[in-house]
């Protein structure tokens, strides 16, 4: 009579590391257009970005009107990306700044921007902040236009 014994001793399993993974890249400039590489992706934010490769730099930029671009590195290492294959990426856009000049004919109308009175024509300002659906309101002699 023959006695075989068998032990089973667990085996540890490493998880594999993913060959690609996704980032999903989004902002507070909802559309700005996304760059990979100095590539246009053809995405605009919220995008997700696939198949890019564990332990490769990346450099992702965000663009778009009336805000300063904006660029930063990412990469992620291999043992990083075991547990979620999803990475993401967000980046505050500051709103770009631009020149104000208002010449009127007669000069002497008021200038408001956003209901805030900027001054009598011609007025010439530096450093204003753009924004998106600015209300502007010129008045002359008591008439607003």
């Amino acid at each position: 009579m023959v006695v075989v014994s068998l032990s089973f001793s667990p085996l540890l399993f490493k998880a594999s590391t993913p060959k690609s993974y996704t980032l999903s890249v989004s902002s507070n400039a909802q559309g700005a257009k996304v760059y990979r590489d100095g590539q246009d992706t053809g995405q605009f934010t919220p995008a997700l970005l696939q198949g890019l490769k564990p332990g490769v730099e990346y450099l992702i930029k965000l663009d778009s009107r009336g805000y300063e671009a904006k660029d930063q590195r990412v990469v992620y290492s291999p043992e990083s990306l075991i547990k979620n294959k999803e990475q993401s990426l967000r980046l505050f856009l500051k709103r770009s700044k631009g020149t104000l000049k208002v010449k009127s004919i007669p000069s002497d109308a008021s200038v408001y921007m956003n209901n805030s009175y900027l001054g009598k024509t011609p007025i010439y300002k530096r450093n204003v902040i753009r924004s998106e659906g600015m209300e502007r309101r010129f008045e002359t002699g008591g008439l607003g236009f």
